[in-house]
């Protein structure tokens, strides 16, 4: 279990993340900036830096967060639904159940087209496999037969 401070770090992490994505989610890049995302996410412009060395940093964070957060969702679907079915259920819940769109399949989709409109790469291979080999151990714990 993590101590009061490390839980404390990393809901301070995930704000400024959360922050960059929503920023960039309304604004687009012209208006994502290091101060509106500390001011947004309730830091410091220092305490942003101590947590993240740039905003395309913090919107990988982002996006490996929110991949890591559909693992135990993809282990409630009932067995007999295919992976294309839920798939499609997850993409759907994200539009009808309100609030949840924000951290949905299509909001990794249009980070992924901004860093790449942006001619952007985050150096950080062995973590983003990190987090694709449990979001695909999940699946394969569903359907061992593939």
């Amino acid at each position: 279990m993590a101590s009061l401070r490390e839980s404390k770090k990393l809901a301070t992490r995930r704000a400024i993340s959360e922050a960059a994505a929503r920023i960039l989610l309304r604004e687009g890049f012209e208006g994502l900036t290091i101060v509106l995302v500390a001011k947004e996410s309730g830091v410091s412009v220092r305490t942003f830096h101590n947590y993240f060395p740039s905003i395309d940093e913090a919107l990988f964070q982002f996006c490996v967060d929110t991949i890591d957060d559909f693992v135990p969702v993809i282990e409630t679907y009932p067995k007999g639904m295919t992976i294309t079915e839920v798939f499609e259920d997850i993409a759907v819940e994200a539009i009808v159940k309100e609030g949840s769109e924000f951290r949905s399949i299509a909001t990794l989709f249009q980070i992924q087209e901004h860093m790449l409109a942006r001619k952007r790469f985050v150096p950080h291979h062995e973590e983003v496999i990190k987090v694709l080999v449990k979001f695909q151990d999940s699946f394969a714990r569903r359907y061992p037969e593939m």
